[in-house]
Parts: structure tokens; C-alpha cells; sequence
């Protein structure tokens, strides 16, 4: 089943007199009411909306917006009487009936069904929140959004936006194109461009997987960003080396990773778009473990990523395995190699315990070296399997966050 497409759009308490507006298509539509022009556009483009929320407080134009759209009528007139008297005491009730009435024409005028939404002023900011019910009441999972912030009270277009993105996620409903016929804007013609404001939709996507990186230490939320906003090709394979990079990190395959996500860092640098290059710099800060040069200083950093961002499984399994490359490495061997990997894991856990638990001779060093061993792994395998550590401090840190942080910061090596 094709998702159905939602047009959100605003009305005011403009005149709304005919004005042509030019699309990036190159087609220009003269209309009173951008809504309806819009609507032409999208089915020229075959993106044609299923439904219109025609959204307005009790005070917009109402009867205005319906003598623009229909002509005069005394059902205009009703309607424009009983927002004229609610503009002047701000109220947020309209008689839902005259609207019901009004739907019928809004439609025909519009050539797709229209359900017309009365809104709070947002005068307050439990009012201003109020939107998000009311729009998410509207909008079934996964419908595809599009929003036109042309007219409407300045800050109501602004708050529906900011409610559309918390739709994205919420319903989850996309958002395909944000517009504004700039009326304003007019050129030598006398037709006013419509502008398109999906650029704030992809900043926020970007701002919000970088923010769930912070959170998670993964950059597969990015591919998601980009997809969301995928217009052309370049972005549909950037999309795809994100969704890449992140499967081979999160794979363990460090060695791939790094030539991956250095290209990955590039790419985005040079994108088309000003979103992009911004990121470029934010998210190579946050992939600064690559620059490490050994396979153990990679796991070290990553461990610390994953502890700064409380994934304590995630830190203790990087953290141990960290700790017994650095020991084959320093014994001059290839700990991506597996048989010299699990043979040097069983002699430096053997060598641990005869240290720690047999008191074999051996220097203050190796005697705190064979603890870190011991503590990193027993602590690994409780978070892994949620069993009872041994050793009373591993307890005690399991049982108080703070503890466990401070345990961990302990014992992790340092990059």
C-alpha cells in the first residue's frame, strides 16, 4: 500500500489577491491562494497530495481564503463574520459546523480532499505544544508530509515545522518538501519564486544523527539523514558509504574502517550543499579514533567512546581486547591474526591468574597489568551474560553507576 501524501498549510488574515508564482520547474501558476498552486505543482510532479490539512486559528481567513478560492457566497460571508468576531478576543473556538460547510467547497477548490484545522495562537507554551496532538491526530504512520509555511501567523508556520520534525519521528511521517511562495520577492516579471526550505529539514536530520552518534558511538543514524533527503545519486551513494562504514566498525573490522571513513569524512567535505561540509568537521572530531596508528590504540579509543557515551559492555569488551593487542603487539605479533589471538589470550590469562591468584614472582608492573587482565575480562563477561562478578569490587560497581564509571575509567587503556 503507497503511503498517503499530506499537504500541511497555513491561513492568515491576509486579502490574498492573485499572484503568479514561478516553481524551480520553471512553471508558473497564478492563484490567490499559494495552497492551491502548490497542489498543481506537486500533481505536475506526480507527488500529488491525498489529503490538505488547511490549518488556521479562529481568527485567520476563513471566508477571505474561500471568496479568493469559490467567489462570493453566503456561506463566505458566515465565515468571515465569525473570524472577524473571534480575532478581535483572540478566542480558539470556531463553529465547527460553518467549517464542516466550508469543507466541501475547500475541496472542490483544491481538487483533493481538505480537512480544515482550527489552531490555537500559541500564545502560551502549552498552546504552542498543543499543535503536535492536534497534527499527529492527522497524520496516519509513515504519510508523507509537505508543508506549506507561505501564509499564516508568523510563528505558527514556525512551530509547525518544528512539530513536523517531531512528527518524523513520532508517526514516523518523512517530510518530502518544505515551500514558501516569497510574494515579497517579486522579479521583473512580476512573478514571485517559490522557494524551497528543505535545507532546514536536512540540517535538523543531520543535527539529530550526530546527536545519536554522542549518544551511541554509531554513524549508521547518518545514513539514515541522508537518505531522508536523498535527491540525487551522490547522495543515495553517500548514504550507502555511511551505512558501509558503520557495518564494518561496528563489525570490528578496524583495519577496513579506517580508509572507509577517511573517504566517508572527504566526501562530505565536498558534497554539494551547505549542510554537509559543516558536518564534515563536527563528525571527523568524533571519528578521531582512526588516527590512531596500531590496532590496540584503536580499540583504546573506541573503549573511551563507548564509555563516554554509557555503553559500559560495549567500553569493557573494547577495553579488554584493546588490552591483549597491546600486550601481542608488544611481543611483535598480529593480533588481528586469530590463532596467534587465541593462543595469547590463554597464555596472558594463564600468566594473569598465576600472578594475581598463585602470587608468582613478578614485577609491580606485571602485578598491576595482571589485574587490569583479570578485572577487564571478569568484567566484560558479567555485563555480557549478567552474571555475579568475581571480586567484591566488581560488585560493588556493578550495583552504582557512579562506581562503575570510575572502574572503568581505571582500568580502560589509554589511546
Amino acid at each position: 500500500m503507497t503511503a498517503p501524501r499530506i499537504l500541511l498549510t497555513f491561513l492568515g488574515a491576509g486579502q490574498y489577491t492573485p499572484t503568479t508564482y514561478r516553481f524551480a520547474s520553471g512553471a508558473e501558476r497564478e492563484t490567490a491562494f499559494f495552497g492551491t498552486a502548490l497542489v498543481e505543482e506537486l500533481r505536475a510532479e506526480g507527488m500529488a497530495p491525498d489529503r490538505v490539512v488547511l490549518a488556521g486559528t479562529s481568527g485567520s481567513g476563513w471566508g477571505v481564503a474561500l471568496r479568493a478560492l469559490d467567489g462570493e457566497s453566503d456561506l463566505q460571508a458566515r465565515l468571515h463574520a465569525e473570524a472577524e468576531a473571534n480575532a478581535k478576543a483572540y478566542g480558539n473556538a470556531f463553529d465547527e459546523a460553518l467549517l464542516e460547510e466550508a469543507r466541501e467547497r475547500f475541496t472542490a477548490a483544491y481538487g483533493t480532499t481538505v480537512e480544515p484545522v482550527v489552531l490555537p495562537y500559541g500564545r502560551t507554551e502549552a498552546e504552542a505544544l498543543s499543535l503536535l496532538p492536534l497534527l499527529h491526530d492527522r497524520v496516519p504512520p509513515y504519510a508523507r508530509l509537505v508543508l506549506d509555511v507561505t501564509n499564516g501567523l508568523r510563528h505558527l508556520p514556525m512551530t509547525a515545522l518544528a512539530a513536523a520534525l517531531a512528527l518524523e519521528t513520532l508517526a514516523p511521517a518523512p517530510i518530502d518538501g518544505v515551500y514558501y511562495g516569497a510574494q515579497s520577492m517579486k522579479t521583473e516579471t512580476g512573478a514571485a519564486p517559490v522557494l524551497r526550505l528543505d535545507g532546514l529539514i536536512q540540517l535538523m536530520r543531520w543535527v539529530r544523527a550526530l546527536a545519536v552518534y554522542d549518544a551511541t558511538g554509531r554513524i549508521g543514524p547518518l545514513a539514515r539523514a541522508v537518505e531522508g533527503g536523498a535527491a540525487t545519486r551522490g547522495d543515495a551513494d553517500l548514504a550507502a558509504s555511511l551505512d558501509h562504514a558503520d557495518f564494518l566498525e561496528q563489525a570490528g573490522r578496524l583495519d577496513e574502517a579506517v580508509p572507509a571513513l577517511d573517504a566517508l569524512v572527504s566526501a562530505l567535505a565536498s558534497a554539494q550543499g551547505p549542510v554537509a561540509p559543516l558536518v564534515a568537521p563536527a563528525l571527523s572530531a568524533r571519528l578521531a579514533w582512526r588516527a590512531n596508528a596500531t590496532h590496540s590504540a584503536r580499540q583504546a579509543a573506541l573503549a573511551r567512546t563507548a564509555l563516554a557515551a554509557g555503553d559500559y559492555l560495549r567500553a569493557a569488551l573494547h577495553g579488554f581486547e584493546a588490552e591483549v593487542s597491546r600486550r601481542m603487539e608488544a611481543e611483535g605479533k598480529d593480533p588481528r591474526d586469530r590463532k596467534a589471538r587465541t593462543r595469547a589470550q590463554e597464555l596472558h590469562g594463564k600468566d594473569a591468574v598465576a600472578i594475581v591468584e598463585k602470587n608468582a614472582p613478578a614485577s609491580e608492573r606485571e602485578r598491576a597489568a595482571a589485574a587490569t587482565h583479570l578485572d577487564l575480562k571478569n568484567l566484560r563477561n558479567a555485563l555480557a551474560h549478567g552474571t555475579e562478578p568475581r571480586g567484591e569490587a566488581l560488585k560493588a560497581a556493578l550495583a552504582d553507576k557512579g562506581a562503575l564509571v570510575a572502574l572503568l575509567e581505571r582500568l580502560l587503556p589509554v589511546s
